[in-house]
């Protein structure tokens, strides 16, 4: 973040100071952590669910704080140190604020990439082709909420070409709040699927939250969107300026995504049946979400065979279908989310693998589905007997139907067992799982299904 006066943090966010504020001190970084504070950074104090950002106020003022952003004034804050602190009715919003009014000095292109499924791993995509021929960041971690996306933005510097920004949602209007933050050069919008439906009840809904990031593109921007998802492309309302760029696999799109041949270690596509590109990563839908990430690259100036040999190196980011090959198993780790869209994914990539060995699903809860949640279950239940799974090993409460359905559609009941939750799967998994087998494990992040493969590692490797 470049350096930015008290005075100046004030007149973004609307606060009040504490007495008469110290003109003269500035901050160089933001923190929400007292123990992450680095000596200069200006402190907001955040109410969560587990600790009070105002408890620490006094402790960010001992390691260097250069100022503080409150709701009230803690007791304990140096009398030497009140000049500096700054008061608000919601230290949320404000940082919200002082975020949307640093983007304003960000001459760079600002990406902001949101949907249901692969908004990740096409940020990363996105960022991985762009750093090998422009300077630029991408969002810390999966830091893509109210508070992730504004300490996203000022982590970057006005000089660099670009920011890669993930947004997400769980309930409706915050991508449209985000967006008016991110005010976005390009958008993205990757997908559209059953997600947090207790948070939007429909898919509909879903669509026309993950639309709404379009309509704050920045005037001569671009939003580059799923065109085969009609749904979508009826809601989203760019500026009258700015243009869309659809990808997809229909005949309509701008990018299109053709021959696609998608094996277990790597995917081998072509975009408009006329440039190739070998993707190190699994699956169909990593395919796709490379072409956002080629329509992203094309916007910025990339030639489509600078864009194919970035793409050459990829990694994808941990917990997305991440295999580990152990000396007499493989583990597929794609265990940070789920949703049936996903796991159909999951499950299609699957039919790709070579060999005779068996396959051990160990499949988590997804969470967050709403009323819909157990037939969502049950027809994945019904997919898994339907396709390459030998073992079915369910974890949660949720997925008990899944195992149910499973063996209603064909597996037999020494196929299938069920757990409560990861500790118990992961204390099995030794006795489940054999010499040769392939292990997916796939759930929502609350069921923490990377316990098994914790455990299997170290069975396997001491």
């Amino acid at each position: 973040m470049k350096r930015l006066f008290l005075n100046e943090i004030r007149e973004c966010i609307g606060g009040h100071g504490i007495g008469e504020p110290d003109g003269s001190a500035a901050a160089a970084g933001v923190s929400i952590d007292s123990r992450n504070v680095a000596e200069g950074d200006i402190f907001f104090a955040i109410r969560g669910e587990r600790f009070d950002g105002h408890q620490f106020v006094a402790a960010a003022f001992e390691c260097g704080a250069a100022g503080a952003v409150v709701e009230r004034l803690p007791d304990d804050v140096p009398a030497d140190r009140r000049n500096r602190v700054l008061r608000v009715d919601d230290t949320v919003r404000a940082l919200g604020r002082l975020a949307a009014c640093y983007r304003k000095g960000l001459s760079g292109t600002v990406i902001a990439v949101t949907g249901s499924n692969g908004k990740t791993t096409t940020r990363d995509m996105i960022h991985h082709v762009l750093s090998k021929h422009l300077a630029g960041k991408r969002s810390i971690k999966s830091y893509n909420n109210h508070i992730g996306v504004p300490l996203t933005l000022l982590d970057a510097e006005p000089g660099e070409d670009f920011l890669v920004v993930e947004a997400g949602s769980n309930h409706p209007g915050e991508i449209d709040y985000l967006g008016g933050i991110i005010r976005p050069d390009i958008a993205v919008i990757t997908q559209v699927a059953e997600t947090h439906l207790e948070g939007f009840g429909t898919i509909e809904h879903v669509a026309a939250e993950k639309a709404s990031l379009a309509k704050h593109v920045t005037a001569g921007g671009a939003v580059v969107v799923n065109g085969d998802r009609e749904m979508l492309l009826r809601l989203i309302e760019p500026p009258s300026r700015a243009v869309v760029v659809k990808f997809g696999q229909s005949e309509h799109n701008d990018l299109r995504l053709t021959g696609v041949k998608a094996g277990f270690d790597e995917a081998r596509f072509s975009v408009n049946d006329r440039f190739a590109f070998r993707l190190p990563a699994p699956g169909r839908h990593n395919a796709f979400n490379a072409v956002a990430a080629i329509a992203v690259a094309r916007r910025m100036g990339l030639e489509m065979d600078q864009i194919a040999t970035a793409l050459e190196d990829f990694r994808l980011p941990s917990m997305r279908l991440e295999v580990l090959r152990l000396p007499d198993l493989t583990v597929v780790n794609d265990a940070y989310n789920a949703n049936p869209t996903s796991m159909a994914s999951a499950l299609e990539t699957l039919g790709s693998l070579d060999g005779s060995g068996r396959v051990v699903f160990f499949c988590g809860d997804m969470r967050e589905l709403g009323p819909g949640s157990e037939r969502f279950h049950r027809e994945l239940g019904q997919r898994i007997a339907a396709g390459r799974v030998n073992v079915l090993v369910t974890v949660g409460s949720e997925t008990r139907a899944t195992a149910d359905e499973a063996m209603r559609s064909g597996l037999r009941s020494d196929q299938v067992s069920h757990f409560a939750n990861s500790s118990e799967a992961a204390e099995a998994a030794d006795r489940i799982v054999r010499e040769g087998d392939t292990v997916l494990l796939k759930g929502s992040r609350s069921i923490g299904l990377e316990a098994v493969a914790e455990r299997l590692k170290r069975l396997r490797q001491g």
